[in-house]
């Protein structure tokens, strides 16, 4: 991890080829130019053939003795099971009625004054597991937990709504997650549970009347509504900010679509990986090659952390208000916030 020169002169010196960089003909004896091209190419083989003569472990602790940024290449099995993860500690262990033992991420902010709530999985598909003092902290009171008598009603499937719900029901909300009949059609894979874990669930047909009179009564007693409909379908199914207004003047909503404002294409179905063609960021993964997809749904979850905010902050204006207020986001914009380092670009700035 060698970013800046000062790090790169002590890994240089760490690994002893300092004097055969300053003795190549092509340096002129000038370490600076090691930095830079085509200096730094040199410098490459250098590191790639003495990093061969001992052991990975051994070049490990030559190079934080220096001082140096460094690390191993791990797995992600290897980070998830390790000291640092256990240490913070993000890693929580659950069990599944159906599933046994479950070992997903816990929470990774930690509130001093209010902390956020044990991780848990859905409770109508899971019984918790057995707690021991050496291993198991007490769980915080949910009563005093940082968004405690907060009810958000989720409508939202597959990752970049309901992840947002999960987040805010780790800090104390109480979380319904509303479904069709079909239920959510990403029920399948496991990692269900982990988007959408510590909610209440709920069937609901909203394209019946008495099933959306049902809704809106839970509407007035909540909130917060999230949802990821593709654009048109809250009207369709009457649940728009304006119509849930009325049952309940300080309700918040939050709306996730594929291409926000763009009246183009805001009809259109959208989906991460299609996202992440179309911000560039397949094609920078390949470099030179062809476009190379992210595994990890890197706008879905950004979405969720954006939405996230959003919902805590319009909470927070109610509170000074007593208004709430409708919220709108999309995957196309938070697809920039999540690049937001590539997307910034000056006069004589680097190209992306």
């Amino acid at each position: 991890g060698t970013l800046f020169p000062n790090f790169y002169m002590r890994a240089l010196d760490a690994t002893g080829i300092s004097g055969d960089l300053l003795s190549h003909p092509d340096l002129e004896g000038d370490l600076d130019a090691a930095l830079v091209q085509p200096g730094a190419f040199i410098t490459l083989q250098m590191l790639q053939d003495v990093f061969l003569t001992k052991p990975r472990d051994e070049w490990l602790d030559i190079l934080i003795e220096a001082d140096v940024p460094c690390g191993p290449v791990r797995s992600r099995e290897e980070w998830f099971a390790g000291e640092t993860v256990a240490a913070n500690p993000t890693r929580a262990a659950l069990r599944h009625d159906k599933l046994g033992a479950v070992t997903m991420p816990g929470v990774s902010v930690k509130l001093g004054g209010t902390p956020a709530l044990a991780p848990r999985l859905s409770r109508t598909a899971a019984s918790a597991p057995p707690r021991t003092a050496s291993s198991q902290p007490p769980s915080p009171d949910p009563r005093t937990a940082p968004l405690a008598g907060v009810r958000i009603l989720d409508l939202g499937n597959v990752i970049a709504a309901p992840y947002a719900a999960t987040i805010l029901a780790s800090f104390g909300a109480d979380v319904i997650k509303v479904e069709g009949p079909e239920g959510d059609p990403f029920r399948n894979p496991p990692t269900f549970h982990s988007y959408n874990r510590g909610k209440r669930g709920l069937a609901l047909d909203l394209k019946r009347a008495d099933a959306r009179e049902v809704f809106l009564e839970m509407v007035a007693k909540a909130d917060v509504v999230l949802d990821n409909f593709r654009y048109g379908v809250r009207e369709r199914l009457g649940v728009t900010y304006a119509e849930l207004k009325k049952v309940n003047p300080r309700i918040i909503t939050l709306s996730v679509t594929g291409y926000g404002a763009d009246v183009v294409r805001q009809a259109l179905p959208a989906f991460d990986p299609l996202l992440q063609a179309e911000s560039g960021l397949q094609a920078a993964q390949g470099g030179d090659g062809e476009p190379v997809m992210h595994a990890i749904p890197v706008n879905d979850v950004t979405t969720a952390a954006m939405s996230t905010f959003a919902i805590v902050a319009a909470l927070f204006a109610r509170a000074r208000t007593g208004e709430g207020q409708e919220i709108s986001t999309s995957l196309a914009e938070t697809s920039v916030v999540a690049q937001i380092g590539e997307f910034t670009s000056y006069a004589g700035g680097p190209a992306h």
